[in-house]
């Protein structure tokens, strides 16, 4: 994944899946972010996450549902999102075996949502 915004533009954000062996197969996975600044994929509950910066300053952390198939095809099972952190801005994010999500934020803290919460956004 690889994320990628024009500075001080409003809904210019994408993220980009990158296939490891072939530029010819990647492609703009999410588009309308503000500024993402990461991701993060649970590979046991096919979810990503998106860490995005709002120009007004707040911090979000996005979830979308990802089908990823033995051929290696990975896209958006549906379009719909949930918000499952906003407030202060968020710099990183990382999934643990359990599904539970870890992220670092502007207050020199590292912050954590159980999987069991994570699921209910769906």
């Amino acid at each position: 994944m690889v994320t990628s915004f024009d500075e001080g533009e409003e809904s210019s954000g994408k993220i980009w899946a990158v296939h490891h062996k072939s530029s010819l197969e990647s492609g703009v996975l999410l588009t309308g972010l503000s500024q993402p600044v990461g991701t993060c994929f649970d590979v046991n509950n096919y979810f990503l996450y998106a860490v995005d910066r709002a120009l007004d300053g707040h911090g979000y952390i996005y979830q979308y549902e990802i089908n990823w198939t033995d051929d290696n095809e990975f896209e958006l099972a549906r379009p719909a999102y949930a918000v499952v952190y906003q407030g202060h801005p968020v710099y990183s994010c990382s999934v643990d075996g359990y599904g539970n999500l870890f992220f670092t934020t502007a207050t020199n803290k590292i912050n954590t949502i159980s999987f069991v919460d994570l699921w209910s956004g769906f």
